[in-house]
């Protein structure tokens, strides 16, 4: 199971409900598998998951590929700078499964960001600590393959089971999600195994953010996972 973007204007919009807003509170954690086919729409910055306006300094969050090989995340601050990490070193596979992790605890210095590849956390490349302070992003929708604003950042390839958590989850945590997705309950915030079925994406943690689908069609790949869960009511399984 998986939804496949085109790499010109696929998109799933999730809505802003509040238990995916302003996450930067709490620290966060995001999660997917992706399977690039090539850096993306725009040449590089193509959205794994978005939660931006299309400019810095409007809050938000992204986890997104910075080349055919590596990706990254940043986070917008309210002084129009952004925080910015990614990792290095072939962490991402083109033409291939890749589970890629992004933790935040919320502050706007690059080291508060920690990345993960198969869950091994990744080396760092580019740091850039933001300035003044993370901002609020409750306007904004989450969206997945693509930034929700401009739609000029789609993702090219197949994205599956993206999760998204209100805390930083352990690098013991993240390990069991690469093979069993949903397979962590606590914090769980929103959790889209992408099916690839239908017009909407069901958001099985609960909390019933579904996304509305704009193209993204059924993938011809699945990722190499062991099983999953499903979470009945936010919070529990």
């Amino acid at each position: 199971m998986s939804r496949e973007f085109d790499a010109l204007d696929d998109i799933i919009r999730c809505g802003s409900n509040n238990a995916i807003n302003t996450l930067w509170k709490t620290g966060l954690t995001v999660c997917a598998w992706i399977f690039p086919d090539s850096i993306g729409e725009g040449g590089v910055g193509a959205r794994i998951a978005d939660k931006t306006a299309a400019s810095s300094g409007d809050g938000g969050w992204a986890i997104r590929l910075v080349s055919v090989t590596n990706f990254g995340f940043f986070s917008g601050t309210s002084a129009s700078g952004l925080v910015i990490r990614n990792s290095s070193g072939a962490s991402v596979t083109t033409g291939g499964w890749t589970h890629v992790t992004a933790t935040w605890t919320g502050t706007v210095v690059s080291t508060s960001i920690r990345l993960f590849s198969n869950g091994n956390e990744t080396a760092y490349t580019g740091d850039i600590n933001g300035t003044d302070a993370p901002d609020d992003d409750a306007n904004r929708n989450l969206c997945i393959g693509n930034e929700g604003t401009t739609t000029a950042r789609t993702f090219d390839g197949k994205i599956a089971f993206l999760q998204l958590y209100n805390r930083v989850m352990q690098p013991t945590e993240i390990r069991n999600l690469v093979k069993y997705p949903g397979s962590v309950g606590e914090g769980l915030v929103g959790f889209w195994p992408l099916w690839g079925s239908s017009s909407v994406e069901p958001d099985y943690s609960g909390f019933q953010d579904n996304g509305v689908v704009t193209g993204a069609v059924r993938g011809n790949s699945d990722p190499p996972v062991n099983g999953i869960f499903q979470v009945n009511s936010p919070g529990g399984f």
